[in-house]
């Protein structure tokens, strides 16, 4: 299933095995699309998507406070090199970016709620990375892939802007529909949760 316009912003998944526990629920693929390029695994047995989607329920009731530590304007190749580099743990003793010290970055990221991904969950760990901020009317997202020498890789940044009532909706409805779903869906063992 896939919700959402992937030129701009889509989240698809698949349920190869679903389970009873609410925390796991499924074994199978999410993966997310910003400005036309898909960012995660998209093979069937990529990931649990149960932390995904217990995340996106906190996104969603979070919703307007996932704030940025720079400027609405700052440049999505900087942030995304500090995140990269960052992660090398390496060269950052006093790199500043718009007066954030680049090992802080992360850490003010996550307790911010920006991160969509990674959700420490395998279907990841190919490097992506979807950073999402509360702007106002309108919702940034800023996605890109780091390879294995901690530098994005080429071509794979975006920087795309939408309305905040879409990307909202997008994960309300994605959610919505994969609950239907999993809850159809025999669980491994064969019992069905009541509905």
């Amino acid at each position: 299933m896939i919700i959402g316009t992937s030129d701009i912003f889509a989240i698809e998944s698949s349920i190869l095995e679903a389970y009873d526990s609410p925390g796991q629920m499924a074994l199978g693929f999410l993966v997310f699309y910003v400005g036309g390029r898909r960012y995660g695994y998209r093979k069937p047995d990529s990931t649990l998507i149960g932390p995904s989607f217990n995340g996106m329920h906190r996104k969603i009731v979070d919703r307007g406070s996932h704030k940025s530590p720079f400027p609405s304007d700052a440049d999505a190749a900087q942030i995304a090199t500090a995140i990269s580099r960052a992660n090398s743990l390496d060269d950052m003793d006093d790199l500043l970016l718009y007066g954030v010290p680049w090992l802080q970055i992360f850490r003010i990221l996550h307790s911010n709620g920006c991160i969509l991904a990674p959700d420490s969950e395998q279907g990841f760990d190919d490097g992506s990375y979807v950073l999402h901020f509360d702007d106002g009317p309108l919702e940034r997202l800023i996605a890109f892939q780091v390879g294995a020498d901690y530098r994005v890789v080429e071509g794979s940044l975006r920087d795309v802007r939408l309305q905040q009532y879409d990307f909202y909706g997008i994960l309300t409805e994605w959610q919505m529909r994969f609950k239907e779903e999993w809850g159809s869906t025999p669980k491994a063992g064969g019992s069905i949760p009541e509905a």
